[in-house]
């Protein structure tokens, strides 16, 4: 281990795999312990509860970790996360639960109200969905959204009503069409469209509207057009686990400047990362470059993304905090993987990217740099 200066000191415990959350800002900023599900991090669990931890660590005191956990308390430990998933989840259908359908019936469109950034999202969630609405869990323990009270919004301003039949038939999926099809002795062959089409030409329309009216929330036009006004709420969403913008953040700079793309807000609010470079933390400056790659690989930029991905590996390769000895210097697998994926879609070698890597390289904003171009070059060439 070393220094926040790069030097190294004490003893080598050898190399590991780290894959544990450090709750510190400067690692996992407003997260602390919490996990990207939602869920909080525990002490001996390294990765989310549906994967097994290859190798699980007990911390001995404040600074050591080197008992191995026994299969037991795993076991006991991913229970423990386990139970805390579906605490989220009860929350969620409890909350579900207190919808009232009846008074949603009883609002009639015209006052207008205004919507928070999570309801907007809640609202993009529901639009063409069952009224017995199964909620993901973010939208309570992350977003806290009143489920009713946004809903009395999304009716009142007009945004959302109660579809009929055509809307139920349309959003089945093939099974169910199938089985539909099934109990009115039709026949089940042909695609979904087919199928749909079956349905509301065979079945009485009042046997359809007495089981199906009622039973999913439609988008109304007027809808449609809020939320693709809205649509970088969804996008950052999206992308919250790569990228440290909240909805709120990315919804207060739209904003400001209405006029910008998401792939434009997204690189303001990420910045340039010279302010890092100044006060030499090289691996934040090299989280603001594989942010921006995914950006460009959201956007199907691949150009761009091969532009930055190439930065990340250079930084990589110059070690942390950019003086660690080479020998200690890795290329991240994931890195090497996209870079694979992108030339083989562009149907390119790496051989012949050599003028766009020194391209890419002569941009980085750094003091010195520990290894020269042709020698991270050809070192990414062996992996690539």
């Amino acid at each position: 281990y070393g220094s926040l200066t790069g030097e190294l000191t004490g003893k080598s415990l050898g190399i590991f795999t780290l894959t544990g959350y450090c709750p510190a800002q400067g690692c996992s900023g407003k997260w602390g312990t919490q996990t990207s599900s939602g869920r909080e991090a525990i002490e001996g669990v390294t990765i989310e509860p549906q994967f097994q931890p290859p190798t699980t660590f007990k911390k001995t005191n404040e600074n050591e970790y080197s008992e191995v956990l026994s299969e037991k308390e795993i076991t006991e430990l991913n229970r423990q996360s386990y139970r805390r998933a579906l605490e989220f989840r009860a929350i969620a259908k409890a909350e579900t639960d207190k919808i009232n359908i009846e008074a949603l019936r009883k609002i009639v469109p015209g006052a207008m109200c205004e919507l928070k950034p999570e309801e907007i999202l809640f609202m993009s969630y529901i639009a063409v969905n069952k009224t017995d609405l199964d909620i993901p869990g973010y939208f309570t323990h992350e977003y806290h959204v009143d489920f009713q009270n946004a809903l009395e919004k999304f009716f009142s301003n007009g945004y959302i009503t109660f579809g009929d039949y055509h809307t139920a038939v349309n959003n089945m999926k093939i099974a169910e069409l199938k089985l539909l099809l099934a109990e009115f002795s039709q026949s089940q062959t042909g695609a979904a469209k087919t199928l749909r089409e079956r349905v509301l030409s065979t079945i009485p329309y009042e046997t359809l509207s007495a089981r199906y009216d009622d039973k999913y929330f439609n988008i109304t036009i007027t809808g449609e057009k809020f939320l693709q006004n809205n649509e970088h709420i969804m996008y950052f969403h999206s992308a919250k686990n790569k990228l440290d913008i909240s909805i709120y953040r990315a919804d207060n700079y739209k904003k400001q400047h209405p006029n910008l793309t998401n792939k434009q807000i997204a690189y303001a609010l990420i910045g340039t990362g010279n302010k890092y470079v100044k006060e030499q933390k090289y691996g934040l400056y090299r989280n603001v470059l594989y942010q921006k790659s995914y950006i460009a690989q959201k956007e199907k930029l691949p150009d761009e993304e091969l532009f930055f991905l190439f930065q990340c590996c250079f930084l990589d390769c110059c070690g942390y905090n950019n003086v660690t000895a080479r020998k200690l210097c890795f290329l991240a697998p994931g890195l090497i993987s996209r870079i694979k994926i992108i030339l083989k879609k562009k149907d390119k070698n790496f051989s012949d990217m050599y003028d766009e890597f020194k391209h890419a390289i002569e941009e980085i904003k750094v003091p010195y740099n520990p290894q020269d171009i042709d020698s991270v070059y050809n070192e990414l060439l062996k992996n690539v």
